[in-house]
């Protein structure tokens, strides 16, 4: 008998890492897949056009863009240096629909030069302020992109979890027409990683950045036992629409950089990757077929896809397969 003292098994997180951790504990072993993808995703982030320039004039004594590119960026770029980490950002054509800013030529070229250099990605954002539809905002998109001349494809993009099922309706939409991930979340009634169309797949933030809480730490160590699977998202919004001093970059800095280095050490083993490459992790993963037994002298066979794999000589080549929801990890329980 196990048993879970307190409502930790409402927390999808938490509960489907208790629940692996209880199957190592019974079993005199216990195999199975994990997906293997380490992500670190910067919402809001470039933007095209050059908004709340008063405000940010007043606090960083620069607007918006000169921000961006000379302060923001290289400080982005020192994290992937040191950590080794790959970033993904999802670019905001505008933030404000309804002032008179518009985005600037010249930006979208500028950034992918910079995300090339790096090897970060570039998605596009869905998130936006005020009350402007979710149409209105992919047409004056396209129409700024189809307008600096270039034929933009992307192939990952964010969105807020209230508009995930509306998204579906504009999946054939130019600037979304070749996008084959989402992040979003964390959204309770879904899969932490799963389908949300034929061909498009949900990747769920699973922690933000700018706090790290008792709660958060056991979300995280649930969901890197259950799946070797974490999303640390921040959305530049707080920092470029400040509500508070504590919103300024010069103090949330400090924290986003802090918890990225220090609650993802323990997980080095994982890959770090781009929403995109992550995105292929997740559907090898969700379409793993996976069986194991252990035959009476010891041996530990493995099947994937029905082809056995066997750490010494057969003894018996019977498998039980079944269908993975959850690269490999095994555990061996004491004794």
């Amino acid at each position: 008998v196990y048993a879970v003292n307190g409502d930790y098994m409402s927390n999808p997180m938490i509960g489907i890492g208790i629940l692996d951790a209880v199957m190592a504990q019974r079993r005199e072993y216990e195999l199975y897949p994990v997906v293997n993808a380490q992500l670190i995703s910067f919402f809001n982030f470039p933007e095209a056009a050059d908004e709340n320039r008063a405000e940010m004039e007043r606090i960083y004594g620069r607007n918006q863009t000169d921000l961006e590119r000379n302060i923001l960026l290289p400080m982005f770029t020192a994290l992937v240096n040191r950590y080794n980490y790959a970033l993904t950002y999802c670019m905001a054509m505008q933030y404000d629909y309804e002032d008179d800013n518009a985005p600037l030529d010249g930006t979208i070229d500028y950034y992918l030069s910079n995300f090339n250099e790096t090897g970060d990605e570039m998605g596009l954002s869905l998130l936006r302020r005020g009350d402007t539809p979710l149409a209105a905002k992919l047409e004056q998109d396209f129409a700024f992109a189809r307008a600096q001349g270039g034929d933009y494809r992307f192939s990952s993009a964010c969105i807020a979890a209230e508009e995930l099922e509306e998204l579906k309706e504009y999946l054939w939409y130019p600037l979304l027409d070749r996008v084959k991930t989402v992040m979003a979340g964390p959204v309770a009634d879904r899969p932490i990683v799963g389908y949300l169309a034929r061909n498009l797949t949900l990747q769920q933030i699973t922690a933000t950045a700018q706090r790290h809480t008792y709660t958060n730490d056991l979300e995280l160590l649930g969901v890197e036992t259950a799946l070797g699977y974490s999303n640390t998202g921040f959305d530049m919004m707080e920092t470029l629409w400040p509500r508070s001093e504590e919103d300024q970059w010069q103090n949330k800095s400090k924290d986003v950089f802090s918890n990225v280095a220090t609650y993802g050490a323990p997980f080095a083993a994982f890959d770090t990757l781009t929403a995109t490459k992550g995105d292929i992790r997740v559907r090898r993963f969700l379409h793993l077929d996976y069986g194991s037994q252990r035959t009476p002298s010891g041996c530990l066979w493995r099947a994937f896809k029905g082809r056995p794999i066997s750490s010494c000589a057969p003894t018996a080549r019977k498998f039980r397969p079944w269908r993975a929801e959850a690269g490999v990890r095994s555990r061996r329980t004491p004794g």
